[in-house]
């Protein structure tokens, strides 16, 4: 793990896959948050604390069907283009060609230019968040959503996979604070049963990531947490701040928090896909 100093005032960590997150939470500094260590059935929560911590480590398979089902929704989905920088001729730049300058060109300069690219690497960024009001469904969903456009991806151009969140930990003490996390989760090839698990599972953020978020900001045994800065209308914002820090990716397809009031555009597969597609042509891409 990897300890972070991020911005508003934020703790943060990055995790290089889910075994090291999982550790941090069945016998790192999370393992002893009341969040896993109460052995009781919240059926709101998604599994109890000892499931939440088998899951942890071996991942869920049972999820891996609700990603196949998306998976056979977007087959289309695969024209996506995106940005990468190269070096073009210029009139202006940075760098001088001396034998274009010598020869009497004028595109005698050489500059850095974002170009769209099919093949360029692309990050996609799940915040893992969810208001309390939100249904399992909706966040299995969500999560299927994203690991499914990532399998697709995988087969025509380098992409990369985070789980990520941030709260405000301990809100009614003295000890609250912002504190925020990164997963890397492995594509090449993609491990779906954990994947599945950390993005489609209610346990994921309501146990794991609460008992992380509180232990990485300094107060394991505390509880109490909420969006960052005890704020749904600052969070997104906030945790795109964040994310360049905690990921190492400055430009990144963001898989929303699912706040309540946005909650709809994962109610349904349908939806699920039209939101998929509404990416594609944000970030220059198109579905076929």
């Amino acid at each position: 793990m990897d300890t972070l100093r991020l911005p508003h005032k934020t703790a943060g960590a990055r995790f290089d896959d889910p075994a090291a997150f999982a550790a941090f939470l069945t016998s790192g500094p999370a393992a002893v948050s009341p969040y896993l260590s109460r052995d009781d059935r919240d059926g709101w929560a998604g599994a109890n604390a000892a499931d939440t911590l088998v899951r942890a480590v071996s991942g869920h398979a049972p999820l891996t069907a609700v990603c196949d089902r998306l998976l056979d929704r977007m087959e289309s989905a695969t024209d996506f283009a995106t940005a990468r920088s190269v070096t073009v001729a210029a009139v202006a730049g940075g760098v001088p060609c001396v034998p274009a300058y010598l020869a009497g060109n004028p595109l005698s300069m050489r500059r850095r230019l974002r170009v769209v690219d099919d093949t360029a690497p692309l990050a996609v960024i799940v915040d893992m968040g969810v208001s309390a009001s939100v249904q399992h469904d909706t966040i299995q969903r969500r999560g299927a959503a994203a690991v499914a456009l990532v399998r697709l991806l995988a087969a025509v151009r380098p992409v990369s996979l985070w789980a990520v969140t941030g709260q405000q930990i301990s809100r009614y003490s003295d000890k609250a604070a912002n504190a925020a996390f990164a997963v890397r989760l492995e594509t090449a090839p993609l491990d779906v049963a954990r994947a599945a698990w950390l993005l489609c599972a209610p346990e994921a953020f309501r146990r794991g990531a609460f008992a992380a978020c509180q232990a990485i900001g300094g107060d394991a045994t505390g509880r109490d947490v909420n969006w960052l800065d005890n704020s749904h209308t600052r969070h997104h914002d906030l945790m795109r701040d964040c994310i360049p820090a905690l990921t190492g990716h400055p430009e990144f397809v963001l898989v929303p928090s699912l706040i309540t009031a946005g909650a709809t555009q994962f109610a349904t597969d349908a939806t699920a896909v039209a939101w998929v597609q509404e990416q594609l042509a944000q970030h220059g891409g198109a579905a076929g």
